[in-house]
């Protein structure tokens, strides 16, 4: 009973020391798993950052190609707009012209129907041609 019980005050604190040693190997092992899923986590940090720059200079980039679209726009609806006024001014001149043209080629009608002879020979005739002569 000696033998046992000196056995087991042998024993007892090389089951506990086994033990600590488990737990201490336990804790390195979680360790060295911690640190390998930080320096993935920074890894994946650092792809993070490098994808965010990369679209805020794309965005840069669009925006200015937008502002650039937008200016030309402006420019060419400006054009537009000078273009239509030169439109509409062109057309009243042209309108006026036709008025114009109608009533010189209603005068000139006016003479043709009438023969030079008759315009001698028939009181007020004269008058009237000579009213075509002047609009024309």
């Amino acid at each position: 009973m000696r033998k046992i019980l000196l056995l087991a005050v042998l024993v007892l604190p090389l089951q506990a020391a086994a033990a600590e040693a488990r737990e201490l190997e336990a804790a390195r092992e979680n360790k060295a798993a911690a640190e390998t899923e930080a320096r993935e986590l920074k890894q994946r940090a650092e792809e993070l950052d490098e994808a965010a720059a990369k679209l805020a200079s794309d965005l840069k980039q669009t925006a200015a190609a937008v502002r650039e679209a937008e200016a030309r726009l402006s420019a060419l609806e400006r054009e537009i707009d000078g273009l239509a006024a030169k439109r509409d001014a062109l057309s009243g001149s042209l309108a006026a012209r036709r008025e114009q043209m109608a009533a010189t080629l209603s005068a000139l009608a006016g003479v043709a129907r009438v023969p030079a002879l008759a315009v001698i020979a028939r009181p007020g005739e004269f008058d009237r041609a000579r009213h075509s002569a002047s609009a024309l």
